[in-house]
């Protein structure tokens, strides 16, 4: 059986809230200028977001706590979360 390893899917979840970010991005800015999206997309998608965050945290924590080797992908899942804790924090 193999090893789940906790940074790599805290990586892939982190991956994935950066695409989902910017779509959401996109569909504001879409929505703002034209009103051609729907608010509802919006919504689904920062719930999407926000499980996503939660998730990459979870995996994060349970990274450290099993004293995982540190690597690229668990200083930039880290680095990831920080920022976009900062910016929800900041608006």
């Amino acid at each position: 059986m193999t090893k789940l390893s906790f940074k790599n899917w805290s990586f892939r979840f982190t991956l994935w809230l950066i695409i989902v970010n910017i779509a959401i991005y996109y569909l504001t800015s879409n929505f703002v200028n034209d009103g051609s999206s729907e608010p509802t997309n919006i919504f689904y998608l920062t719930l999407v977001a926000f499980i996503l965050l939660l998730l990459t945290l979870i995996f994060l924590i349970v990274s450290i706590v099993k004293k995982e080797e540190r690597d690229y992908k668990f200083w930039f899942s880290l680095g990831t979360i920080a920022v976009l804790i900062g910016l929800a924090i900041l608006t």
